[in-house]
């Protein structure tokens, strides 16, 4: 309901400041579009949690035992994230900001969730009692805080694309995380998708305002953490190869994301561009040079998110060498759907070719 309210007025003070993405260049759109949503999503999330926390803590639902008091670094990793995301957006006609200090922003973010995330690993590392498997788990906690953050910000680039497939990530994730009883991540996982799900009826199917790099980088940042819990086993001394098999769930429910943005990157690096720099071969852009609309690209990956998730989400109650055997499928299913779109969008660049267009 926040979002709902908000975004509408996020859309006036954009115009109003010109905090705008014009037409030109790789871009799809064909008009002159505010850039303000990610403000309406981050507004309505935080205004949502404050207000359960103002219920819990004032004592108005007895017997409630959520506490976020311990949450404090992630909060301000989020803002710090989302305010790296929002100077991005009001620069972002002029030049936009440098890969470098969006990703000095992620870092500070990863790193001050870390710190409560992590909290056994750092207490041992800041003790001097640290093995290789601490050092180990704080490093592939701020690399999968990086790829969530980013993959979610990639996948941000038709309309609707990106709220559908995180809704469809924080849905599976908050029924798992019911198993596990974290109370926390539940009511944060339902803030998030609130302010996503207000915000979605004026992004697609025809983009009224964007989200912009402050809001698809606030809600990967929040979906990699609300993940994060799922992975509990990873680096156990007593499970078995580590118990690695916990992370292949959770790479799963992110799915279209995740491929998309490493497909993305194999293009890029394989034709020596830097990877860092957006263009026109994400998934959902082939999807359209092949004849489908917006809308029906959008429909079609949220489909694929759908299967990926389910798999997933089979995964998460399986045994260690079926997750491996999960994860494979994914993988598989989704080179194999990557192969046919490719096939399908070099058919048809052909025969526009051949007619002349």
């Amino acid at each position: 309901m926040l979002s709902i309210a908000l975004t509408p007025a996020c859309r006036k003070i954009a115009f109003k400041l010109d905090i705008v993405d014009r037409p030109g260049g790789r871009k799809e759109h064909r008009n002159i579009t505010p850039l303000l949503g990610g403000l309406s999503v981050y507004l309505a999330g935080t205004g949502a949690l404050l207000l359960v926390i103002f219920v819990i803590e004032s004592g108005i639902v007895s017997g409630c035992q959520v506490e976020f008091s311990s949450l404090g670094l992630v909060f301000l990793g989020a803002a710090v994230l989302f305010v790296t995301g929002l100077w991005d957006d009001c620069i972002k006609e002029k030049a936009g900001l440098a890969f470098y200090y969006k990703l000095l922003g992620q870092l500070i973010a990863a790193g001050f969730a870390m710190v409560v995330m992590a909290r056994p690993e750092m207490e041992k590392i800041f003790s001097g009692e640290a093995d290789y498997r601490s050092y180990l788990y704080a490093l592939f906690f701020i690399l999968w805080m990086l790829t969530s953050i980013n993959s979610f910000n990639y996948s941000d680039n038709i309309n609707g694309l990106m709220g559908g497939l995180a809704v469809i990530s924080l849905l599976t994730s908050i029924v798992y995380l019911g198993h596990i009883f974290d109370s926390r991540f539940i009511v944060l996982g339902f803030a998030v998708m609130g302010g996503i799900l207000g915000f979605l009826p004026f992004n697609f199917p025809r983009a009224r305002i964007f989200i912009g790099d402050a809001g698809s980088m606030f809600i990967g940042f929040w979906i990699g953490i609300i993940l994060w819990p799922l992975t509990e086993g990873f680096l156990a001394a007593d499970k078995v190869l580590m118990g690695i098999d916990n992370l292949l769930p959770p790479f799963l429910v992110l799915g279209v994301p995740f491929f998309d943005a490493c497909f993305v990157l194999f293009v890029r690096a394989r034709e020596g561009r830097p990877i860092y720099l957006g263009d026109n071969q994400h998934l959902s852009h082939r999807l359209i040079r092949c004849g489908f609309s917006q809308a029906e690209a959008a429909l079609i990956l949220w489909g694929l998110g759908l299967i990926l998730a389910g798999i997933g989400a089979l995964a998460l109650d399986s045994i260690f060498y079926l997750r491996y055997l999960a994860f494979g499928i994914g993988l598989v299913f989704m080179l194999l759907v990557t192969f046919a779109i490719v096939r399908a969008e070099r058919r048809e660049l052909v025969r526009n070719g051949s007619r002349g267009v």
